[in-house]
């Protein structure tokens, strides 16, 4: 009977130690549950500041493609009207929104005005203006031997001017 009481003993002894050393060893290398939501909180507040950083750079880099675009437009609508006005012998303005080129050796006429039903530039009724690209102005003045330009053109929330 001694020897099972021995037994037991040393059975419950060696239990308890072993699970004494499990327990310290778990306290010393496992987190609680409040160091879980610290780390929890801080990862989020890490991640919403990383997505708002990027939806802020893609607005911008759609602004800056919106205002590029807008230049671009400005510049060949510019860069047409010049090369029309350069071909032409003689101008004339019928009113502010439309430009008549008379050509060389033609009695054809090249007609570029603003559609005021579609707010877009047309040459002899084909637009040159992309569907996307509002013209709020174009306004022509007849000066001695060529032609003033204004315009102003709108895409989305831009808007470009040139004179």
């Amino acid at each position: 009977m001694t020897d099972l009481k021995i037994a037991s003993f040393s059975f419950k002894h060696m239990f308890l130690k072993f699970s004494k050393k499990i327990l310290l060893k778990n306290k010393k290398n496992g987190f609680t549950l409040i160091e879980m939501l610290v780390a929890l909180s801080l990862e989020a507040l890490v991640i919403t500041t990383m997505v708002s950083a990027l939806f802020f750079g893609l607005k911008q880099i759609r602004a800056i493609e919106n205002d590029g675009s807008l230049h671009s437009n400005a510049l060949y609508l510019l860069n047409t009207t010049t090369y029309w006005v350069r071909q032409g012998e003689a101008l004339s303005v019928p009113d502010p929104s439309t430009l008549l080129i008379k050509l060389p050796n033609s009695a054809v006429e090249k007609e570029i005005k603003k559609d005021s039903a579609d707010n877009r530039i047309k040459i002899d009724n084909i637009p040159i203006t992309p569907n996307d690209i509002q013209v709020t102005q174009l306004e022509f003045t007849k000066l001695t031997s060529s032609v003033q330009v204004r315009l102003t053109i709108k895409k989305g929330g831009g808007t470009f001017s040139l004179v």
